[in-house]
């Protein structure tokens, strides 16, 4: 071998194998993802529905921390 006297071709992965790698990373990669985005929206909606309790007339509502000034 080129690399190295103790390289095999045995040692070297297919690329079916490197495919189906990548694949099984990407997938696992996505559900965290969608797990990600749908408490996301969870907390999204939540804190919209709370937001129209305490302000019925429709005003607009910012989300502010504590010290931040509103521009």
């Amino acid at each position: 071998m080129v690399l190295r006297e103790t390289l095999v071709d045995t040692d070297i992965p297919h690329r079916d194998k490197m495919r189906e790698t990548v694949v099984i990373q990407w997938r696992n990669w996505f559900e965290q993802l969608k797990s990600d985005l749908s408490v996301s929206i969870g907390i999204f909606f939540f804190l919209s529905a709370f937001n129209r309790r305490r302000n019925p007339a429709g005003e607009s509502v910012s989300l502010q921390t504590p010290g931040q000034t509103r521009r």
